[in-house]
């Protein structure tokens, strides 16, 4: 019973580095469209201080005693520590979201395919595989059409806005690949995997 738990979890990990390929192809696409308002309004994201607020220097005491520089390398060594941990952490958790997402719009979305007529376990199943290659792609493939519309700039050329969204498709569907491709070869049901 071993043996097809570590598959599953294997696959899983292919899942989990698809939705985060799949986070950073909307990321990408999302800051390049924003990017021109956000520079034609700066105020959105760091105000300008008022004309009337006068900023005084802090004087810092710079009396530094080995019990102080004990606590602050403790105290980095702990945010380091934390750091490492929410980085290796942070795959399964997007993973499981994503999934759960994933499943959820497929359990409503099968009624409305089905024109709600009832149907067999079976053909549920099968449709709900379906539904949810289906909501992968249009995933996947939406933030590469959003890429029509950014506009060229002075920063970024077009083939360098591209060749990064399509690369970021390139590895989703690598991932997405890997993870199906496990799961046919060791007979995982659709519903295990993220």
């Amino acid at each position: 019973m071993e043996k097809p738990r570590r598959l599953v979890s294997f696959a899983n990990a292919f899942g989990a580095l698809g939705y985060v390929s799949v986070f950073f192809q909307w990321t990408w696409a999302l800051l390049l469209i924003l990017y021109p308002i956000l520079l034609a309004n700066p105020d959105f994201l760091t105000p300008q201080p008022s004309k009337e607020m006068v900023v005084q220097p802090l004087k810092i005491d710079p009396g530094f005693t080995p019990i102080v520089t004990g606590v602050a390398i403790a105290v980095t060594v702990i945010v380091l520590v934390a750091a490492v941990i929410a980085i290796i952490r942070m795959p399964r958790a997007i993973g499981k979201k994503a999934s759960a997402l994933t499943q959820a719009t497929t359990n409503r979305l099968i009624p409305i395919v089905t024109h709600h007529k009832k149907v067999t376990k079976k053909k549920r199943l099968k449709l709900s595989k379906r539904v949810a290659i289906t909501i992968k792609l249009l995933v996947m493939f939406i933030p590469l059409a959003m890429l029509l519309v950014v506009p060229s700039s002075d920063q970024l050329s077009r083939p360098a806005i591209w060749m990064v969204g399509l690369f970021a498709v390139a590895c989703s569907l690598f991932y997405f690949s890997v993870q199906a491709l496990i799961a046919w070869a060791g007979k995982i049901a659709h519903t295990e995997l993220w």
